[in-house]
């Protein structure tokens, strides 16, 4: 039952992915808050997986980790997507600003917005486009911790626990064979 629904989290947290991939980057406020919701899913899985009622085989943990790195290459997907349109959204910024670049950034933001509406707007979007990178990044490191916890999960379940007990004498081993010059 647990194993069901963590992978019906990952395939929730895949299929919102996509749905944000296909998102327009003028609607940053509804791309944010579905990269909000994947964070959220993925903490899910995550508080799942550390719960002492967790007991995933070999095979489905596998399966979930696969589900994981093709997740994350969406991500990257996404974020060179992201890299790309604050390329040209810096090069907007820098033909609409000219030579005034020092006078602008000195300037509150209803002057730089009064002043040069198109720089102001180019400079606002690289700014939310940069938010978004970073909140990719910090998905990106929540999916690699969830995917080392499943890592931890399944070698713990495939290699034994240390037995306790007596320490091992080795004061009866025979010593290392001589060597003949």
């Amino acid at each position: 039952m647990a194993n069901q629904e963590i992978t019906q989290m990952i395939n929730q947290m895949d299929s919102t992915l996509a749905a944000v991939n296909q998102m327009s980057m003028t609607k940053g406020a509804l791309f944010a808050s579905e990269l909000n919701k994947i964070s959220k899913d993925i903490q899910a899985v995550t508080d799942r997986l550390n719960s002492p009622r967790f007991s995933g085989n070999k095979q489905t943990v596998e399966s979930t980790r696969k589900q994981l790195v093709a997740i994350r290459i969406e991500l990257d997907d996404l974020r060179n997507k992201i890299g790309q349109s604050q390329s040209t959204l810096a090069n907007v910024y820098r033909n609409a600003i000219g030579e005034e670049k020092e006078q602008f950034e000195q300037a509150t933001a209803t002057e730089q917005q009064m002043n040069n509406p198109l720089a102001y707007q180019s400079l606002q979007a690289y700014r939310d486009e940069n938010e978004l990178t970073d909140m990719l990044d910090r998905l990106n490191t929540q999916l690699l911790d969830l995917d080392h916890a499943l890592a931890k999960t399944t070698y713990s379940s495939v290699v034994p626990a240390p037995t306790t007990g007596k320490a091992p004498n080795f004061d009866n081993d025979p010593p290392p064979p001589t060597v003949s010059p």
